[in-house]
């Protein structure tokens, strides 16, 4: 019996998830960020991914050609939602046709990497283990990995996360496993709830709305898959019933010949076979995951209720880290703390002897009479053409530094390109002078902006440090924040304060400095930011914005920093090797689901189950045939099965259950102890 919400799905449903597809990949994202589109995009992309496969036309008569357009369709869809998130980033204020290229170029490649290493590896496991109880994890573990590669070689501003971090525990978990545990968490929810979704609506995902009539056979109901026959059914099935011995060895286990690596399922449940002599029968009609088979439901069940226990842990110590600094009504006076005094200054690639250097300049001199205790340029704010005119910068800023007031401790903080002639490029400079007049530090860029800065050359990968009377500094430019691997030298070096110039353009600049205030939740430093063109300000330890402010192409701004103390947190000891955790285990599946038999992996999870102390963590090898598993691995069960199927051989014997379908001429069969026959191909 159908459910009552049940409908017929179809071309047009399937066109829907995708069409809700592209809206979640336009605007689920850091640029153009709509949160609970970002919390959804997992869920309709899921489903749609498995709705396309799921669609195949009669003209396709392979097994390759229909998930090759299907999956180039879906990764077309990906393309075009993010090409109109990223269109603005590679031309400011008018896009060009070779930033739009530029733009569906870079979403074409991040959209291949996702669909080739997180949805067809989702879509591989979802159909070859139907009914695991983590199955909802696999999804997020290949995601959060494909994530985890594109922040590592570019930056973490792709990543979905940063659209859905105006929830404030989920930011503040960042300061235990960083942003890609968060991506985790909240994919994770995600994928959960497109797996109930196609569950409670198989027709979403083009799947029969429910099984058959239950048999009433013990057999049936125990999630084993029977045949009493040899003789051929009205769809030309043939089933024969194979003894082996107690003890089945992966040698036994690769017996047959050619047996395919996903299994084929059934659509009802004990349903009566015409043309087959027994009590019951099922015909294989369908292919590896059924969301309407109850044993699926089941271990998603399971999986579930483990994931709702951990995000609501989860979510609740990201709460109190939010708020814990104000519980037990903490007088005000005790939060209070001393602050800095420090004015941002913009000018964009001042030329000596030009109005912008000159209005610069006095500005600095005008700051530094006001007492100041940093000064802060923007990025590039002058343009220094040789080595000649740098050193000359420098002795300028050295000579105003000895104009200070009498008693004060001032720093200046200068941001420069300079040409390297030999090279014919720039090198992008970030200079802090103590108030001697002395370099403390002279940084460059280490990670310029792809193809926006192909002009800029790279720097070491190194932050520099500085012991003030305000604490440890240390510095980096704009895009270098957008890589916390290289951020976690300030957390192990005891920042206390990080400075940043930085230059973005158009509405970039509000969504760079959110994402770039999970770097300060992550290292728990403070961010002093001085932007041209975007926004400056303070970020606390805690991520919490204390200032921020628009800057334009000529600005001045001043705020006073809380000089609040340096936080330990766990993603800089140690949390953040989760992340990397996270993509071996990505890789490792990726293994499995490639080159590990089903006969192999259930031999090494048995032997993994006889280690002292593994057993409770490590799943029973169950067996997995057509979709079914038997739900007993307890003697009782045996001994039904075999009295059910007329085995020969003591109590306790293996039965194998193989099946032949003669319309594509597989193979697929059944273990009773948990080792499925499935051979490499």
């Amino acid at each position: 019996m159908q459910p009552p919400w049940a409908f017929e799905g179809g071309p047009l449903h399937t066109c829907g998830l995708v069409t809700a597809t592209f809206i979640c990949s336009a605007f689920g994202n850091a640029l153009q960020p709509i949160s609970v589109l970002a919390w959804l995009q997992p869920t309709v992309s899921i489903l749609a991914f498995e709705a396309l496969l799921a669609s195949k036309p009669s003209w396709a008569k392979d097994r390759f050609t229909w998930p090759i357009l299907s999956g180039t369709a879906f990764t077309f869809v990906l393309g075009i939602g993010q090409t109109f998130a990223f269109a603005g980033v590679f031309a400011y204020p008018v896009a060009t046709f070779g930033s739009l290229f530029a733009a569906w170029g870079f979403s074409m490649a991040l959209s291949i990497l996702q669909v080739m290493l997180a949805y067809s590896g989702s879509h591989l496991a979802l159909h070859r283990w139907p009914t695991a109880p983590l199955q909802s994890l696999v999804f997020p573990c290949l995601f959060t990995a494909s994530a985890s590669i594109i922040s590592l070689a570019l930056s973490t501003f792709t990543s979905p996360a940063n659209a859905a971090l105006d929830f404030e525990p989920l930011r503040q978990l960042c300061g235990i496993w960083g942003l890609a545990g968060s991506l985790f968490l909240m994919t994770a929810i995600s994928t959960n709830l497109a797996l109930h979704a196609a569950s409670w609506f198989p027709a979403l995902v083009n799947r029969p709305a429910a099984p058959g009539p239950a048999s009433s056979s013990p057999l049936a109901n125990r999630g084993w898959r029977a045949a009493a026959s040899t003789q051929p059914s009205a769809s030309g099935t043939k089933y024969q019933q194979v003894p082996v011995s107690s003890e089945p060895s992966l040698e036994q286990g690769q017996a047959a010949e050619d047996l395919p690596r996903s299994s084929w399922q059934a659509q009802a449940l004990g349903q009566g076979v015409p043309g087959t002599q027994g009590p019951q029968g099922l015909i294989p009609q369908a292919r590896g995951w059924d969301p309407a088979d109850p044993y699926a439901r089941a271990g998603l069940g399971r999986g579930t209720r483990g994931l709702v226990a951990v995000s609501a842990l989860a979510l609740l110590l990201g709460g109190l880290l939010a708020n814990a600094d104000m519980f037990y009504q903490r007088d005000i006076r005790e939060l209070a703390v001393p602050k800095l005094q420090v004015s941002c200054l913009v000018e964009e690639d001042a030329a000596r002897g030009s109005e912008a250097w000159s209005r610069l300049w006095a500005r600095t001199k005008e700051r530094l009479a006001a007492g100041d205790h940093l000064i802060l340029w923007a990025e590039e704010s002058v343009d220094v053409r040789s080595e000649e005119e740098e050193q000359m910068l420098i002795g300028e800023a050295a000579q105003l530094m000895g104009s200070a007031p009498p008693g004060s401790t001032p720093l200046l903080g200068l941001s420069y390109q300079k040409l390297v002639a030999e090279h014919g490029k720039f090198t992008n400079h970030f200079m802090l002078l103590d108030h001697k007049g002395q370099v403390a530090w002279n940084y460059v860029k280490a990670y310029p902006v792809p193809v926006v800065e192909g002009n800029i050359g790279a720097g070491p990968a190194s932050l520099p440090l500085y012991d003030s009377p305000f604490g440890r500094l240390s510095g980096a430019i704009c895009f270098d924040y957008d890589h916390p691997m290289f951020m976690l030298q300030a957390a192990w070096s005891q920042v206390d304060m990080m400075l940043q110039p930085s230059w973005t353009w158009g509405s970039i600049g509000p969504r760079h400095m959110a994402g770039n205030a999970i770097r300060a939740i992550e290292g728990g430093f403070t961010i002093i930011r001085c932007s041209s063109e975007g926004v400056s300000g303070v970020v606390s330890p805690r991520g919490k914005i204390t200032t921020q402010t628009i800057t334009t192409a000529s600005d001045l701004a001043v705020f006073y920093v809380p000089r609040e103390p340096r936080r330990v947190t766990l993603y800089s000891r140690g949390g953040f090797t989760l992340e990397w955790a996270n993509v071996i285990v990505a890789a490792a599946l990726w293994v499995v689901l490639l080159w590990v038999s089903d006969a192999r992996l259930a031999a090494a999870l048995q032997w993994a189950r006889g280690v002292p102390g593994l057993r409770a963590c490590v799943p029973s090898p169950r067996t997995d045939t057509s979709g079914l598993q038997m739900r007993s691995s307890g003697p009782d069960g045996v001994a039904v099965a075999e009295e059910a199927l007329g085995a020969p051989g003591r109590p306790g014997a293996s039965t194998v259950l193989r099946h032949r379908d003669a319309r594509t001429d597989e193979y697929d069969e059944h273990v009773e102890e948990g080792l499925l026959a499935r051979p490499k191909s």
